[in-house]
């Protein structure tokens, strides 16, 4: 196997094809998906401080493996997934099976060749499912951070006999979800819609652009109002949502609307045969009604008709995950680099364990129960 590193956007965008005949051999997900990530370098790559740090092993002119990585600075420069933080739900290389070299011998060659071309650098290597192929060697060869999980849906049988299942999670999740349909349904004409990439012949049918646009708004709203700093806060990520939703033929964009008004979108992907439910956002005047739940409702609706064998919640264990499954997969996120990178968990593990303990104090002290010194650490 002959290795190249790839270490500028020109480079990047240049091995599209390539890259993408070995994502439909190696079975990879989404975000090893290069249109994916060629949005995310062009859109916030520079906002974010970023540049590209690929090894590729090829075989003759076939492509045959991939270290999607990229070299950040926050503070200090690292190297961590192509993505960067925020939008890399599961990270992982891509490998065909077929190849001359193990996966084990692929990683070896690639760290080797980064060394030698970034330099020296602390490694965060995010979000890596226990079933990626570099799973193994970096839990051998790096230091364990921290564990996620992401709850996912078989989607088997037939959609009736789910919903028959999902008793076990809530008693009335179908009656209830139905019950909220009746009651948008009654306040005018409510339909769920799959939105297509451009806009229709219909004016009253919301296009992809439109759609996104009420996303990035209901989603940031969202986000002030809980304190929480999505990626969608950060430089060049509605670019991002917007090109996707335009480019990336495996974006799925879909809402619910109330006489021809959006009050409910969620931004995912149908990737091979995996549904990746990513980012709901809803109008909060609507929220008695539930909308969140009934366009899970609809999709999951619409996965089983299309055959699709996973439905993905992705990364995160927020509760409302757990009234459609009881499935999840776990992932860990590795950090590297000798000496410096052993010191770097240490101390983020630290400062995790002061913040609850001030946290805990803060609970007896503040009406809003964080004390400032929870605040000073967290923040």
């Amino acid at each position: 196997m002959n290795f190249e590193f790839v270490g500028d956007s020109a480079g990047f965008c240049s091995i599209a094809k390539d890259w993408e005949s070995l994502e439909a051999r190696a079975g990879g997900h989404l975000f090893q998906n290069h249109r994916f990530l060629k949005s995310w370098l062009q859109a916030t790559g520079d906002g974010e401080k970023s540049r590209p740090a690929v090894v590729l092993g090829w075989e003759g002119e076939r492509l045959m493996a991939v270290f999607p990585g990229c070299l950040m600075r926050s503070g200090f420069p690292f190297l961590t997934w192509m993505g960067g933080l925020n939008i890399v739900d599961y990270g992982d290389i891509l490998f065909d099976q077929n190849a001359s070299i193990s996966a084990d011998a692929f990683l070896d060659m690639a760290f080797a060749l980064l060394k030698k071309k970034v330099g020296f650098h602390l490694y965060y290597l995010h979000n890596v499912r226990r079933d990626a192929r570099a799973f193994n060697y970096l839990e051998r060869n790096f230091t364990h951070y921290r564990d996620e999980v992401a709850p996912f849906v078989p989607l088997v049988g037939d959609f009736e006999s789910y919903l028959e299942s999902l008793r076990q999670f809530r008693k009335n999740m179908r009656s209830d979800t139905l019950r909220q349909m009746k009651r948008m349904a009654s306040l005018g004409v409510f339909e769920f819609r799959i939105v297509k990439p451009q806009q229709s012949d219909d004016a009253a049918s919301p296009g992809a652009a439109d759609a996104v646009e009420v996303f990035v708004t209901q989603k940031r709203r969202q986000f002030e109002e809980t304190g929480v700093a999505g990626a969608l806060m950060r430089p060049g990520y509605d670019e991002f949502y917007q090109t996707e939703a335009s480019e990336n033929p495996h974006a799925h964009i879909s809402c619910l609307t109330l006489d021809g008004k959006i009050i409910a979108v969620h931004f995912g992907y149908l990737y091979g045969d995996r549904f990746y439910y990513l980012m709901p956002a809803y109008d909060p005047g609507y929220a008695k009604y539930s909308p969140g739940r009934v366009l899970t409702y609809f999709l999951l609706q619409h996965c089983y008709s299309r055959g699709v064998q996973v439905f993905d919640f992705a990364l995160g264990a927020e509760p409302y995950k757990y009234e459609w499954t009881a499935d999840q997969m776990e992932e860990t996120s590795f950090i590297g680099g000798g000496f410096w990178g052993k010191y770097l968990v240490l101390a983020l593990k630290g400062k995790k364990a002061i913040a609850r303990r001030l946290a805990a104090i803060g609970k007896e002290r503040t009406p809003g129960g964080r004390s400032q010194e929870a605040r000073d650490v967290t923040h």
